[in-house]
C-alpha cells in the first residue's frame, strides 16, 4: 500500500506542479486493479464507482482498507483479501481523479495502464511476455500526441485499450508483440 498508492500519491504531490502543457502521467496499475475485483461489497464497489470521488476521499478509503485489515474486518466489509489488489484499485481510481483537475485547464493526459503479465521476478517468471514488452503500452499512453482528446483519465489493457471502469472485466490474453500498430 505505502509504495503502491501512498508513495505514488506523494510523488504526485511533488512533480505535479512541475508539469508543462501537454505533460503525459501514466500510472502503472494491474489487471487486478479494476473495479471487478471488488466482488463481496456491494456498497464498497459503489463508492469506487462515484464520478465526483475526490482525491482525499479515496486516500480515505486506502486508509480505511488498512484499518479493517487491522482489525481483521477487512474481509466481511467486502475488500479483496489482497493488498496488492487493493493498491491496484487505488492507482487505477487516482488516475481518473487527477485526470479531472487538469481538464479545466490544461492537455495534460494522466492515464493508468496494466501493462500485463510479464516474466520477472514479480511473478516468479511465469508471465505471458517479456518485460519490455509489456512496457509498449506504458509508451504508447507516455507519447500520445498533444491536443488529442482521448485517453484521459483511463485505465487502459495491455492491448492499448481503454477499459471500461463499472463494466465487467473483459479479459485480453493478445500477446502485443502480435499486434504491431502502435498509433
Amino acid at each position: 500500500m505505502d509504495t503502491n498508492y501512498f508513495g505514488l500519491l506523494r510523488m504526485c504531490h511533488f512533480l505535479f506542479p512541475l508539469l508543462r502543457p501537454s505533460s503525459r502521467v501514466v500510472h502503472v496499475s494491474a489487471q487486478v486493479g479494476h473495479l471487478t475485483q471488488i466482488r463481496n461489497g456491494t456498497e464498497l464497489r459503489e463508492k469506487f464507482k462515484m464520478s465526483n470521488m475526490t482525491e482525499d476521499e479515496l486516500t480515505g478509503l486506502m486508509q480505511q482498507y488498512m484499518h479493517d485489515v487491522h482489525n481483521g474486518t477487512h474481509l466481511e466489509k467486502g475488500w479483496p483479501d489482497s493488498p496488492y489488489t487493493v493498491s491496484k484499485i487505488g492507482v487505477s481510481m487516482l488516475a481518473m481523479i487527477q485526470q479531472k483537475d487538469f481538464n479545466r485547464t490544461t492537455d495534460i493526459a494522466i492515464n493508468s495502464v496494466n501493462p500485463g503479465y510479464a516474466r520477472t521476478q514479480m511473478t516468479n517468471f511465469t508471465g505471458i511476455m517479456e518485460a519490455e514488452e509489456a512496457g509498449d503500452p506504458i509508451l504508447y499512453l507516455a507519447c500520445l500526441t498533444p491536443g488529442r482528446g482521448e485517453p484521459k483519465g483511463k485505465l487502459i489493457w495491455n492491448n492499448k485499450e481503454v477499459q471500461a471502469w463499472n463494466d465487467t472485466l473483459v479479459h485480453v490474453n493478445d500477446h502485443p508483440s502480435k499486434c504491431k500498430k502502435y498509433w
